[in-house]
């Protein structure tokens, strides 16, 4: 009680970071909890051709962990934050709403599902960027509600889902992770840059 008491006079900062993490765990889990499936269902791909789109989604996944810290470092957090969400927004558009043109240009994609993942390279930034903009007194305890509660929310995305396929399409329902991804990329501007922030010059 006493932790929660203490994150009181940084309740904005923690509400906008609840909203930007959210926004963007849910593009995450609508992707890769049903893209898989999608493409075998949906377009009619084998399993290993889906497959392999998927390896090479986890392939630009891998890139883009690797390179958000360099990235950040060099251009601040909220710009490379904000192109990797965009990046993995439009990543996602031409394999759920716009796969019949898509398709018919060879490796578009494979390449936009590689732009995909390297977006989702987020992940790799998320926590210390988090970091840096809480003092250490309230640090563990916000980011373990933050990221714990955000992920655990994204229970309901497959229902959601699972409800609004019938209705939409599968391709449009799945692109509304792309929507998720968007927001996520507009309201980190609403957070304060932390680039050449020492982690305790908040205490």
């Amino acid at each position: 009680a006493a932790s929660l008491d203490a994150m009181r006079p940084f309740r904005r900062i923690i509400g906008l970071l609840f909203i930007v993490l959210l926004v963007n765990s849910a593009a995450y889990w609508f992707t890769y909890t049903w893209m898989p499936s999608y493409l075998r269902i949906a377009r009619k791909l084998t399993p290993q051709a889906s497959g392999n789109l998927m390896i090479w989604m986890q392939a630009g996944a891998l890139v883009g962990y690797f390179a958000f810290g360099a990235l950040a470092d060099r251009f601040g957090r909220r710009p490379v934050f904000s192109v990797y969400a965009l990046l993995m927004a439009l990543g996602l558009l031409p394999a759920t709403l716009l796969w019949n043109w898509a398709s018919t240009i060879h490796g578009l994609i494979r390449a936009a599902l590689i732009v995909a993942g390297f977006g989702t390279g987020i992940w790799s930034g998320a926590g210390p960027m988090i970091s840096e903009m809480l003092p250490t007194s309230v640090r563990n305890t916000a980011l373990g509600l933050l990221l714990n509660v955000t992920r655990g929310i994204q229970f309901f995305t497959p229902l959601i889902i699972t409800a609004l396929s019938p209705r939409l399409g599968f391709g449009p329902t799945l692109a509304i992770g792309a929507l998720f991804s968007a927001i996520g990329a507009v309201m980190v501007w609403l957070l304060p840059e932390t680039r050449g922030r020492h982690i305790t010059d908040l205490d």
